[in-house]
């Protein structure tokens, strides 16, 4: 995961791509299915998936901050 200022507010993306992490999760929280993440967004891999889940994992206050920050802007 990286951290950049200039790209999604500095919130956690997957290396290389404007992905958010926080945005993996609430597709998770919503029930979608990895096969379904890697088919809508086909410059995902599957273990791209499984670094995000660990990230969330290790990092929990961090993303359901950005969600509810995300949340707060909708």
């Amino acid at each position: 995961m990286t951290h950049t200022p200039d790209v999604c507010g500095g919130r956690a993306c997957i290396a290389n791509t404007r992905m958010p992490v926080w945005t993996l999760h609430a597709f998770w929280n919503a029930g979608t299915a990895d096969e379904a993440l890697l088919a809508s967004y086909p410059w995902l891999c599957a273990s791209q998936l499984d670094q995000a889940r660990e990230y969330i994992r290790s990092h929990w206050d961090e993303i359901e901050r950005d969600l509810r920050d995300q949340e707060a802007e909708d």
